[in-house]
């Protein structure tokens, strides 16, 4: 590559900006698999890593490097890319910071991205649970409906129908409740997921003396969305 003349001075000049090993290590790292370092110091061949870029080969060629631009010599790199002659002042600081504003963006975005990974199963979590909850407050009086007719009957009822509920019951949040083999059944409908949709948590009356409490580690329900209590 051949230098210019300075036409005031007559100095030998660049015959293009000074390119910085800084910025091409970035983009080499950050951007190698599409070869946009390889466009940044003049070389047209970066075509090559785009049209292999499917194969993962141009990221890992470009990853070395970017090992090799950080630990080349700056003399020698000017003499390889910028005929020999170092920068000059202010040269290759605006596409250092333009470089350094897209890069500070990627990572910016990749971070969104690895919190919005943690949070978003974390708070469908949090959803779910509440669902399950509310649920739960909702059979209240059905658990007392079926105490009540124990006390009285001295058996407990066989289905909805002895303690003339509909069958299965249909609570407000839209969850099912079915009485069998002694057991109250929630059905969790949820059409707009599947997480929960379909899976059952039951409640089955443990009698210790004059004494009520319910068990509620029946069900196919996950462990995740049961309150604690009612976990196996």
């Amino acid at each position: 590559m051949t230098a210019t003349t300075c036409p005031n001075c007559g100095a030998s000049q660049r015959s293009r900006g000074y390119k910085s090993k800084g910025v091409a290590a970035l983009l080499a790292f950050f951007f190698g698999g599409l070869g946009i370092h390889r466009f940044y110091l003049g070389q047209w061949w970066g075509i090559f890593y785009l049209l292999f870029i499917w194969t993962w080969i141009p990221g890992l060629i470009s990853l070395i490097e970017t090992i090799v631009f950080l630990a080349t010599d700056r003399v020698k790199w000017d003499q390889k890319h910028n005929e020999g002659k170092p920068a000059g002042p202010g040269e290759g600081a605006g596409v250092g910071i333009v470089v350094g504003i897209v890069v500070g963006l990627f990572v910016m975005i990749a971070m969104i991205g690895i919190l919005a990974a943690i949070a978003i199963p974390a708070y469908q979590d949090y959803t779910y649970r509440s669902k399950v909850a509310q649920a739960m407050s909702e059979i209240t009086p059905i658990k007392s409906d079926y105490v009540a007719y124990l006390n009285e009957r001295q058996q407990a009822p066989r289905n909805n129908g002895d303690l003339g509920l509909d069958s299965p019951l249909t609570l407000s949040s839209g969850h099912k409740v079915t009485i069998s083999n002694e057991l109250i059944f929630i059905e969790f409908v949820t059409p707009k997921s599947n997480l929960i949709d379909g899976e059952t948590l039951t409640f089955s009356p443990v009698i210790s003396g004059n004494q009520i409490s319910w068990d509620c580690t029946g069900g196919t329900l996950a462990n995740k969305y049961r309150p604690r209590q009612c976990r196996p």
